[in-house]
């Protein structure tokens, strides 16, 4: 416990620094377990010191004592931050409130606490930054309390959330991910949420975005007043919610009270109640988005006014696309798509809004209503009628989507094995995108003239698979993908194949065997070399002899030269050895070769006689035995002629 800046001592975990700007105090190394009677880590008041608190391990007493707090900061003028620490089992893990320096909590994780990030009063930049947080389902505390959060920010402004990761109790406890009461210049991106009741929730605040988030799996406990949604705002005013997936909650975005917002390019698909529901929405731009799959898509209910809701695809809501209610509410150049009905129409309007761009004359896009059009102008001669005790209607429903037109990209097509054998199945990927949403990806192969389709399932990241069975060998394969959006836009690969191979049976080819020398002296070493080959590649080749007409053999691993080429020795023999020799060689595929057998005897090195100045004595010997041959038939020549 610091409660000045006297106690910033080596006893309480500074293990640096001096408490200046440029030098501040750093408290590191720790590892810390609280108990129930100290049921705090660290604690730090009242101080004016430059401080921060690195690389700790803190671990609670359990059991979410109510007060309990890993790392509490309380009053410091310059308290700089957390970095790196651990922290578990306490009722809030780290949190600081009324300090006036910037503060960066960066890359901590916070397990099995009711709250894991906790910032009060603070208008000084705080940044939390790659902070991985497990939320524990907790116990109401006695009078009740706040829900149970990842990160919980109130009365403070400039805070920003960055690539964090959340994670809760699923429907064990109503737990938010993030949740801001009253705060100004509050930015969350790029961070994940899951298994939570609300993934993001900014109550009272103002100038505030919710941008590039992915939120899964939001789901109101059996019980709930709540529901749970992605993404909610209250009783708010300039807020944009933009870029986030939303995916497989109650509610996708929750907008409650709340002025001057731009809700856009938004993906938000899942299975339950509303895609978008907004109540009491003034001065609003809703475009862009991706909305599939809910009972109703869009739900814009009560006093609304001034809202413009564009160039959306509302898609396969069971129930209905649209429920509108408010003044002064233009809806134009949206996709409506397979939706559920309500007296014959995808939308319900209650007080009368226009459906349709008052500039250009065009409307939007029905999937039950594309025809007549005679003119050719894009526009269906008849009006499309909307359900509802305002009588309204779409006057110029458009023949064709206003959103998308072209079909989903396709790429990063492989296939494996790439060569397979006989009766080996190969399994086709595809990456699949479309704006619009990905409603159907076809597998389509052929080993004749004749088309085969597979449904491809997805595989993650975008990417789709299916599997061609096996085939007979030399059969070639030919295959594409094909694939449609949710605005029924069609797409298709070029054409991919391959060819089943043969299956290889036979060892490799053994040829060109040599020995040199030819003939060896005794002690000589023999090298035995051939070209060794196979379609399938050469896995060993093995050199075998025998010194004693095949009773026993010797084996030696051949060694790869250059090419086909193989090398083996054996070594130096005594004279008048026979060396019979053969070579065996195995493929990749575990085919055997042997060669015909060799043999090679070793002949004596011989009496190599000395030499006379370098004359051999052989030759001078020959050389004089010749000389006197001569001259005795010289001196029998004269004696005859006497």
């Amino acid at each position: 416990m610091i409660l000045s800046d006297d106690d910033f001592t080596p006893e309480n975990g500074v293990r640096s620094g001096s408490g200046t700007a440029d030098d501040p105090y750093i408290i590191s190394g720790w590892e810390i377990h609280a108990t129930d009677d100290k049921p705090y880590g660290i604690m730090v008041a009242g101080t004016t010191a430059y401080f921060k608190i690195v690389d700790c391990r803190i671990i609670g007493p359990g059991g979410y004592v109510m007060g309990s707090t890993g790392i509490s900061i309380w009053y410091c003028q310059h308290f700089l931050g957390v970095e790196s620490c651990h922290v578990e089992g306490f009722f809030v893990g780290m949190g600081s409130v009324n300090s006036s320096s910037p503060i960066l909590y960066g890359h901590n994780t916070v397990a099995g606490c009711c709250h894991g990030i906790w910032v009060f009063n603070q208008t000084a930049p705080v940044l939390v930054e790659g902070c991985t947080i497990h939320v524990a389902a907790c116990p109401s505390p006695p009078g009740g309390g706040p829900p149970d959060t990842g990160i919980m920010a109130y009365n403070s402004a400039n805070i920003t959330v960055n690539g964090c990761s959340i994670d809760g109790p699923g429907t064990t406890a109503y737990a938010f991910g993030i949740v801001v009461f009253y705060g100004k210049n509050i930015t969350v991106t790029n961070s994940t949420l899951e298994e939570l009741g609300s993934g993001v929730a900014l109550i009272n605040c103002t100038r505030s975005a919710v941008e590039g988030c992915s939120v899964h799996e939001c789901h109101a406990p059996a019980g709930s007043e709540m529901p749970g949604f992605a993404v909610g705002m209250g009783n708010s005013s300039y807020i944009a919610v933009e870029n986030v997936e939303a995916e497989d909650c109650d509610i996708g975005i929750l907008v409650m009270n709340v002025s001057y917002m731009r809700l856009g390019g938004n993906n938000i698909t899942g299975t339950g109640f509303v895609g978008l529901n907004a109540i009491y929405l003034r001065n609003a731009l809703i475009e862009h988005n991706r909305i599939e799959g809910f009972s109703v898509g869009m739900w814009i209910d009560g006093p609304n006014d001034h809202i413009t809701v564009r160039e959306n695809l509302i898609a396969f809501s069971t129930a209905l696309a649209m429920n509108v209610s408010g003044t002064n509410i233009a809806i134009y150049y949206n996709d409506f798509v397979e939706n559920g009905k309500v007296s014959g129409s995808q939308a319900y309007d209650m007080t009368g809004a226009t459906w349709y761009n008052t500039t250009t004359n065009r409307g939007n896009y029905w999937s039950d209503w594309t025809e007549p059009d005679a003119d050719g102008n894009g526009i269906v001669d008849n009006p499309y009628q909307i359900a509802g005790p305002a009588g309204s209607q779409d006057p110029y429903p458009l023949a064709t989507p206003s959103t998308d037109a072209q079909g989903p990209s396709i790429s990063d097509i492989s296939w494996t094995p790439t060569a397979p054998g006989p009766g080996e199945s190969v399994v086709v990927r595809a990456k699949v995108t479309d704006p619009s949403g990905v409603h159907v990806v076809l597998l389509r192969y052929r080993t004749d003239g004749t088309w085969t389709v597979v449904l491809m399932t997805p595989a993650g990241g975008g990417f789709y698979e299916a599997t061609i069975p096996g085939q007979d060998a030399g059969t070639t394969v030919h295959f594409k993908v094909w694939a449609n959006d949710t605005l029924g836009n069609p797409s298709e690969s070029s054409e991919h194949g391959y060819t089943v191979t043969t299956p290889d049976t036979e060892g490799p080819t053994i040829a060109n065997i040599t020995a040199s020398p030819s003939e060896p002296r005794e002690g000589e070493d023999i090298t035995i070399g051939a070209d060794v080959a196979d379609p399938s590649g050469v896995d060993e080749v093995i050199l075998s002899y025998s010194t004693d007409g095949g009773t026993t053999w010797e084996n030696t691993t051949m060694t790869h030269t250059s090419g086909n080429r193989y090398e083996g020795t054996v070594p130096g023999q005594a004279a008048g050895t026979t060396i019979t020799y053969k070579i065996y060689a195995r493929d990749s595929v575990g085919n055997w070769a042997v060669s015909d057998e060799h043999t090679i005897t070793v002949r004596s090195a011989g009496i190599l006689p000395p030499q006379i100045m370098g004359v051999p004595t052989l030759f001078l010997i020959g050389g004089v035995a010749g000389l006197a041959i001569a001259l005795g038939g010289l001196a029998v020549f004269l004696r005859m002629r006497k």
